[in-house]
Order: C-alpha cells, then sequence, then structure tokens
C-alpha cells in the first residue's frame, strides 16, 4: 500500500498565497510621496513635497515609482496652471475674452480642489500597496 504524504499545514499555504509585508519604513515614504502634496496648505507650492522624496528615494524600487506619479502629477498640475492662468490673463484684458476667462479660471480653481482629492486617493491606495495612476497625469519623469 503506498503511503500517503502529509498535506501542508493551512499556515503554510496561507504564508505562501500572501504576498511579503512592506515594512512600515516604505509603506510611510509611498503614502508621503502622494501626501506630500498637501504642503499648499501652508503655502509651499505643492510640486516641493513630490520632488524632495523623489530626490531621497528614487534609488528604492518601492517608493520610487510612487513619488514619481506624484511627481509626474504636479509637474502636470503646474503646466495646466501656468497655460491656463496666462490664457486667463489674455482674455480677460479683452472686453469679448471675458467670456472665456471666466470659465477658464472656474476650471483652475476646480483643478485645485481635484488636486487635494486626487492626492488623497493616491494616499489611501498606497497605505494599501496600490500604486495610484492620476488621472490628467502626463508622464514626464519616465523610470
Amino acid at each position: 500500500m503506498p503511503q500517503e504524504t502529509p498535506a501542508p499545514s493551512a499556515a503554510i499555504q496561507q504564508s505562501q498565497a500572501q504576498p511579503p509585508a512592506r515594512s512600515s519604513d516604505t509603506q510611510m515614504w509611498q503614502v508621503l510621496a502622494h501626501a506630500s502634496a498637501f504642503v499648499q496648505v501652508v503655502g509651499i507650492p505643492s510640486l516641493v513635497g513630490p520632488l524632495v522624496i523623489w530626490l531621497i528615494k528614487r534609488d528604492d524600487p518601492a517608493v520610487e515609482p510612487h513619488a514619481r506619479a506624484a511627481l509626474n502629477f504636479q509637474l502636470s498640475l503646474l503646466i495646466y496652471f501656468l497655460v491656463g492662468g496666462i490664457l486667463g490673463v489674455i482674455f480677460a484684458i479683452t472686453v469679448i475674452g471675458l467670456v472665456v476667462a471666466i470659465p477658464i479660471f472656474i476650471f483652475l480653481f476646480v483643478l485645485i480642489i481635484l488636486e487635494l482629492i486626487f492626492a488623497l486617493m493616491a494616499s489611501l491606495a498606497a497605505s494599501r500597496g496600490e500604486l495610484y495612476d492620476y488621472p490628467l497625469s502626463m508622464n514626464l519623469i519616465k523610470a
């Protein structure tokens, strides 16, 4: 009669099925890469936080994609604000352009709100170990 090999215990099967746990330090840096955009609330441009984290942690393969995604999003927003602001001012100078300038300025205000919402969503995704794909983001800094 052939002998049956014992089945692996449930604890061994479960540990093999789950990905390895991230260190709390790595998770903190991942979340901070996205949440650092909130420095704009105290008057520091929102680009500064993700840029600093990307410069510090660009050699860390677990943190760098998060910092790069946040930095690309902030650079994209900077471009949108510059172009929108310049167009808004140009249109506001002309009387007929005022009809176009007002929606541009409303869009820029909505963009500020969306920036905060997307940064919060990205921070929450990073806390779960997921990389957030920012809407409206251009891929300016490549891996």
